[in-house]
């Protein structure tokens, strides 16, 4: 959900398009292209990039539910040539997790975004 392709992904959404496998298919169905490109300032500075995530799970956190499970993620870009550069970001995802005949999957998520400091 957080690995994005600047030169072939038109949106942020063609991600979780790609993670669908891991949701159930009520929210799968829910996941569209949006019409028209989100894409901020961070997307355009790292044109021919990919989004490399970095996802720590975040535990002992008194606010969890039974059923949910939250990662924090950053990301670095790494262009074409293999440079790297850290991403702006980290954002911090809940899973709502679902047992279905296929096994666990994501049935709902929601994530927050915050600047990320070095």
């Amino acid at each position: 959900m957080t690995t994005w392709h600047t030169e072939s992904d038109s949106t942020q959404t063609a991600a979780d398009l790609r993670a669908r496998i891991y949701f159930t298919q009520e929210l799968a169905t829910m996941i569209t292209a949006p019409e028209r490109n989100g894409a901020s300032g961070e997307w355009f500075a790292h044109p021919h990039s990919v989004s490399v995530p970095q996802v720590i799970a975040v535990e002992e956190t008194d606010s969890l539910q039974p059923g949910l499970l939250a990662y924090e993620v950053t990301w670095e870009w790494m262009d074409t040539s293999g440079n790297t550069t850290p991403g702006t970001s980290v954002r911090l995802y809940t899973l709502a997790m679902t047992n279905t005949a296929e096994g666990w999957k994501i049935s709902d998520y929601t994530y927050e975004e915050y600047s990320r400091h070095s």
